[in-house]
């Protein structure tokens, strides 16, 4: 694989050879794969095979692969590394890709890359993180659709399944259902 100059290819290949391996001689293959992560100048190139390593990556290798993820610039492409990376999260390491997180300026990719995460969180940060979720969520409506009609509205939560269970509980589901009941009345 080490012969192969396309680094996009080398990285697929030595996520292929990977599980193949065993040990030190594993763990140096995807050591290898991180590195060639790292010196991808195409972002979204570099967050497909961060998303290809994410599922093998473990204790310091994730740790690297998380430091690699959060100098991608491009939001998007710095969302779909964290997303695949957020299944192996834990404690310290789940802390730092919540925070990555939460500086996510786009409303709706931070609310995918918190939605990753959320699963992984203990109990008490996990509806702290739903909260962050729904702030982002009204952010979002509120700039986005505050002028536009009521069913892009409608549409958009249902396209996103985002006034649903577990981001929104039951009790919040029914204040959003009678409150577009009650704006029906007056907003066309």
């Amino acid at each position: 694989a080490r012969a192969i100059e396309d680094k996009w290819y080398r990285v697929r290949a030595l996520v292929a050879l990977a599980p193949r391996l065993t040990g030190k001689s594993r763990m140096r293959v995807l050591a290898q794969g991180l590195v060639a992560a790292k010196t991808i100048d195409d972002e979204e190139s570099r967050a497909r095979v961060l998303a290809m390593l994410a599922p093998q990556l473990s204790g310091e290798l994730l740790a690297d692969g998380l430091t690699v993820t959060n100098a991608i610039g491009d939001e998007w492409s710095r969302v779909r590394a964290l997303e695949a990376l957020a299944p192996q999260l834990t404690s310290g390491l789940l802390a730092e890709g919540l925070v990555a997180a939460q500086s996510i300026e786009d409303d709706l990719a931070r609310i995918r890359a918190l939605a990753a995460m959320a699963p992984q969180c203990a109990p008490e940060v996990q509806q702290v993180t739903y909260c962050h979720i729904r702030d982002a969520l009204n952010t979002h409506l509120w700039n986005h659709f505050q002028k536009g009609p009521r069913g892009e509205v409608l549409s958009f939560s249902k396209e996103h399944r985002m006034i649903v269970p577990p981001v929104m509980d039951s009790r919040a589901v029914w204040e959003v259902a009678r409150a577009v009941m009650d704006v029906g009345q007056w907003w066309p």
